[in-house]
């Protein structure tokens, strides 16, 4: 494809972006990170497994083609990722060399902010003359629970629709079940008309259907139209306005010669839909990084992105874990192309399976540890000492095992909720020191954090900085500005004393103040409603000793074991993975125990078998060093000579168990 720049990138250009990203002394491989830098003249996918440094290799070809700007055309490069955390990161690593990136004609953030930008907001301004209050999945829930009632039609058919989840809920979680299925319930635009799809299938097509008038009431006259939208809401306006006016397309391709997707297989399949309308790879130059068996995101297959594998080059030797790791990782890889490669240069050692039944669960976490001694591997002298123990179901079901069955104390948050809770922000500023400064500073940070959750910015439509809020709230409300300095004193004084009534005081004034900064927002939403949740208590202790999301880790004998979710860890790199069995329809290892033993068997991946060995993939993949699985005894016991002959090392996490083992193994 001729873009009028020049398609030859030179082994210098490469050796420079060597010495920035990468540790002294090394280089990109000739054989599958070269090549894939030099790629700058067609379209392609590049499928990379876990730990082979994909991202650096896309930093490096955008290092490149900045140092190339301005192009003769003066088009830019769009850079896309999922989540605000990799712009991040990529920022942070190619510090000063990324502000080009930043800057126009080039865009660079996450997929959901480029179509709010340049597809959603505008087209919703066009429909409806005026601007969206607000894009956001918690307070578009929050708004949805005050309008949903149930003694409607709608809530007597989500009912008949949930009823097999229900079994010894409370009313309390029994309207959350139904809150959710309406929550999903999506509009979709088909030849100018609104239907309604859950997991991307029709729900509601008949405009004279009760249930239709219900849901159009509630989704499109109460929340769409008073500019409350969720972040889902945005792809039916970017629809609508690539439909209305095609010659955005000629915009995008023209402003775009290169668009490079990171990340890619966590993309939902409504987002691709939209970017593959907008950058014809026929025309403009796109190219997808990602791995096809890390989709753990997308569970539909109405979900699944399809990759043109005619035009993959892939990366299949990772930097993070040895051959140890490697070898067993194979097997679990859905899509199988080429051979999982590790790290020759990483010490490494054979995966270990705990054995245990319902009787020792208890001891999977301290056989664990002592595993972790055996090998010295809590020295810090050699290694990061990052260990985590991980499972996919974490919320509490009963007669089921989930991360709660290993770990009791483990408690499953919304850690946007947790970061942005008015407690989480106090707890550290009194951990540090009770003083009026800390108090003040830290009501500040409550405010501006919730100020940017919701989008109020000042009128140079730039967040608020805690200068620039105390400098507005003192040149324009200065009664205000004067209480809150004299009123902290007071607080201050009644935390030292314990006097947790203060609480309803702060938040009082906290509500003033917001409101204060809020009115220029639309007023078609409570504000309380999005004020109250992060006032919320439960499981934040306020003391000076207290620390955020402290049940999430365990501590024995100086060594600590992080406890989280599959979902949640994606990305991260450990010293050691503990992985735990949990019930997700069965006892998820149990699905997949051939592949496990490294019997590969294409006709058994499908539906659950298909989710299951992704999440094993992602889970198992994040140790460098060793990697633990714990298993339950009635389904393993059998085939401990099985694993022990491929190579595992098999441990029972009581007597009881480890005397079976010994039988089992002399067989």
């Amino acid at each position: 494809m001729d873009t009028g720049i020049s398609q030859y990138i030179s082994d210098s250009e490469i050796q420079m972006t060597e010495t920035i990203l990468l540790p002294k002394g090394q280089r990109f491989d000739e054989e599958e990170r070269r090549k894939i830098i030099r790629c700058i003249d067609k379209s392609i996918d590049v499928d990379a497994c876990p730990g082979s440094g994909k991202t650096t290799v896309l930093l490096a070809k955008l290092i490149i083609l900045a140092n190339r700007m301005p192009f003769c055309d003066n088009s830019g490069i769009c850079v896309l990722t999922n989540t605000n955390v990799a712009v991040d990161e990529i920022k942070n690593r190619l510090g000063e060399k990324s502000d080009v990136l930043f800057k126009y004609p080039n865009y660079f953030g996450t997929i959901q902010k480029f179509i709010d930008k340049f597809l959603g907001i505008p087209m919703y301004k066009y429909v409806f003359k005026k601007n969206v209050s607000f894009i956001d999945d918690n307070i578009y829930r929050r708004k949805l629970n005050s309008l949903y009632t149930e003694y409607s039609e709608l809530n007597r058919y989500i009912f008949v629709k949930c009823k097999n989840k229900f079994k010894n809920c409370s009313n309390e979680n029994k309207r959350k079940i139904k809150l959710d299925y309406l929550y999903n319930i999506n509009m979709k635009l088909v030849s100018d008309n609104i239907i309604f799809t859950v997991n991307g299938k029709t729900f509601l097509k008949d405009e004279t259907n009760a249930k239709y008038k219900e849901i159009y009431d509630i989704k499109y006259n109460q929340l769409f139209k008073n500019g409350i939208l969720k972040y889902n809401d945005m792809y039916l306006l970017a629809q609508y306005y690539i439909e209305k006016f095609p010659q955005l397309i000629d915009y995008f391709i023209n402003r775009f010669k290169y668009v490079f997707m990171d990340e890619v297989q966590d993309t939902k399949k409504y987002q691709q839909d939209i970017l593959d309308r907008i950058f014809d790879n026929k025309k403009c130059i796109v190219q997808k990084f990602g791995d096809l068996n890390q989709s753990i995101f997308n569970d539909s297959k109405n979900e699944k992105i399809e990759w043109n594998k005619d035009k993959i080059l892939e990366i299949k030797t990772s930097k993070r874990y040895g051959e140890n790791i490697a070898r067993y990782l194979d097997k679990l890889r859905v899509d199988r192309l080429g051979q999982l490669k590790g790290n020759k240069y990483i010490e490494s050692y054979p995966p270990h399976l705990l054995i245990y039944d319902d009787s020792c669960i208890g001891n999977v976490k301290d056989k664990f540890i002592d595993i972790i001694k055996e090998y010295s591997l809590n020295d810090n002298s050699k290694y990061n000492n990052l260990f985590k123990a991980i499972g996919w179901v974490g919320q509490e079901k009963e007669d089921r095992i989930t991360i709660k069955s290993y770990f009791p104390n483990y408690n499953k948050q919304n850690s946007k909720m947790i970061e942005y809770n008015f407690f989480t922000i106090m707890n550290k500023a009194i951990k540090r020191e009770v003083s009026i400064k800390n108090i003040y500073y830290a009501i500040i940070e409550f405010v501006i954090k919730f100020l940017q959750e919701i989008e109020v910015k000042d009128e140079n439509d730039r967040y608020y900085s805690r200068t620039k809020l105390l400098k507005f709230l003192k040149e324009n409300h200065e009664e205000i500005y004067k209480k809150f300095r004299i009123e902290v004193i007071i607080w201050t004084r009644d935390i030292i004393k314990s006097n947790t009534e203060v609480y309803d005081n702060i938040k009082k004034f906290i509500k003033d103040m917001v409101k204060i900064v809020f009115k220029e927002k639309s007023t078609s939403i409570d504000l309380d409603d999005l004020l109250e949740p992060l006032f919320n208590i439960d499981d934040i202790e306020i003391n000076q000793e207290s620390k955020s999301n402290s049940c999430n880790y365990y501590i024995k004998d100086d060594v600590k074991i992080y406890i989280d979710s599959i979902h949640n860890v994606k990305g991260e790199t450990h010293t050691v993975t503990l992985y735990l069995e949990t019930f997700y329809k069965k006892n998820d290892l149990d699905r997949i125990i051939d592949f496990l033993l490294g019997n590969y068997n294409q006709q058994k991946v499908k539906n659950d078998t298909e989710k299951t060995l992704k999440m094993a993939y992602v889970g198992m993949s994040r140790a460098t060093t060793l990697l633990c699985i714990a298993v339950r005894r009635d389904e393993f016991i059998s085939h401990v000579k099985e694993f022990k002959d491929y190579g595992y090392e098999v441990i029972g996490c009581d007597k009881d168990i480890c005397e079976e083992i010994k039988i089992n193994l002399s067989k």
